[in-house]
């Protein structure tokens, strides 16, 4: 799918600021890969919002990027980690990155960015996710995200996907892990209550918020109740915020 031009995200930015939206968050994708991110940031800034970027995090690899984004105006960063052993990350991954990752982790920390990490939780890694935690600890990090897989695309197809009714065991060792290090524990996925409860384990309140507080809006400017729900509600450049929302 075709991006659109940097002014084009510029009225984008422009109209989402005009209705009052206070946070964006840039993904992709990958975000870093594209030419005009800086100016975007630095825009968004100059509009008053708060900024953020979901990354793979490889161009925070070069310390000059992560500060450049930083001095434009970008206010938290998450970078994917797949595990803390090298093997695990990369097979996770698709690539041998796993070095770098963590280069990029660090990166961000070092130019004051509020970095946190989001591990997707699978077979290959759930027997060792005490230990993701302790590393994350020793490299600064005092957020850090998981999620399992989500009812879209053909994730629970995957043979590494771990069930919604096999979760709360290992989000209770996760849970109590982060809270012996006080750390900051937050839990994505939205899960059928009557199979895994977050409530109950005492992660909060847990549901999907597609069109309620956030939107999707992909790289042509047609938005999306959010980035796993394929519909499109409109186009931010051609249709009325009104008949959009």
């Amino acid at each position: 799918m075709p991006s659109l031009s940097k002014e084009n995200w510029l009225q984008v930015l422009d109209k989402l600021a005009d209705v009052g939206v206070p946070h964006v968050i840039i993904t992709g994708g990958e975000a870093t890969l594209h030419p005009d991110l800086p100016q975007l940031i630095e825009y968004a800034d100059s509009l008053g919002m708060v900024t953020g970027l979901n990354t793979n995090g490889r161009r925070f690899a070069y310390q000059p990027y992560a500060r450049l984004l930083a001095k434009s105006g970008l206010n938290h960063v998450q970078v994917t980690l797949g595990s803390c052993r090298p093997a695990i990350h990369d097979a996770m991954m698709g690539t041998e990155s796993h070095a770098q990752t963590i280069k990029r982790i660090r990166n961000a920390l070092d130019s004051g960015l509020h970095c946190i990490t989001n591990t997707t939780l699978m077979r290959v890694n759930l027997d060792h996710v005490e230990e993701i935690i302790e590393y994350l600890f020793d490299l600064g990090i005092r957020t850090f995200a998981m999620n399992g897989m989500i009812y879209s695309g053909g994730g629970f197809q995957d043979p590494n996907a771990i069930p919604e009714d096999e979760l709360p065991p290992l989000l209770i060792r996760v849970r109590d892990r982060a809270s012996e290090k006080n750390m900051r524990f937050l839990w994505y996925t939205p899960t059928e209550y009557c199979r895994m409860s977050p409530v109950e384990l005492e992660l909060g309140a847990k549901r999907c918020n597609a069109g309620e507080y956030s939107i999707c809006i992909e790289p042509n400017g047609d938005v999306l109740p959010c980035q796993s729900f394929y519909i499109s509600a409109g186009n931010i450049l051609i249709d009325k915020w009104e008949d959009i929302w």
